[in-house]
């Protein structure tokens, strides 16, 4: 994305498109393959693991003076990740449809917005219609990451060695 961040490195999504010049873009693509799909299998050596999976961190503030905190991790696992991601939509969507629609169906937060207002123009004058919306406050880091991983194995195995590689110890 443009105006995208760095991770510890410094480097950004935006020199990896850089690379991507006529006469070198088919070899700047294979070794980026390989390396996203050596990254897949967890082959990481574990001198490095801390740094191309770990993040820098930010403290943004927040209406009201609290801080946001936002971890940008370095470019390759954000790449790794939005490959495994694309590969696997349609698992992500048939597990978590229909309570779930932002991850792997396509228009999802749409089919949410008209089921909505449908739903208000049918009960218009009820009283007692309403929606309840949830928000949970950084719910991804409450998460045991053993449960996360388990459930990686359960639901996608072939996920398995990246996600252990990510949260298999601390970063």
């Amino acid at each position: 994305a443009p105006g995208s961040a760095s991770g510890y490195s410094g480097l950004k999504p935006q020199h990896l498109k850089d690379t991507l010049c006529p006469g070198w873009q088919h070899e700047v693509l294979r070794w980026l393959t390989a390396m996203v799909n050596k990254m897949l299998r967890g082959d990481i050596p574990p001198n490095v693991r801390r740094w191309l999976l770990g993040a820098t961190l930010a403290a943004l503030p927040k209406p009201g003076g609290d801080l946001r905190p936002i971890a940008v991790g370095e470019v390759y696992r954000r790449l790794t990740s939005k490959a495994a991601a694309s590969h696997f939509k349609a698992t992500f969507a048939g597990v978590l449809e229909p309570t779930q629609l932002g991850v792997g169906t396509s228009g999802g937060a749409e089919a949410v917005l008209h089921v909505v207002r449908q739903y208000f123009g049918q009960a218009k004058g009820d009283v007692n219609a309403g929606i309840l919306t949830v928000d949970v406050a950084n719910a991804f880091n409450s998460v045991d990451r053993v449960a996360r991983r388990r459930e990686t194995r359960l639901i996608v195995p072939a996920l398995a060695p990246w996600v252990d590689a990510c949260y298999g110890t601390d970063s």
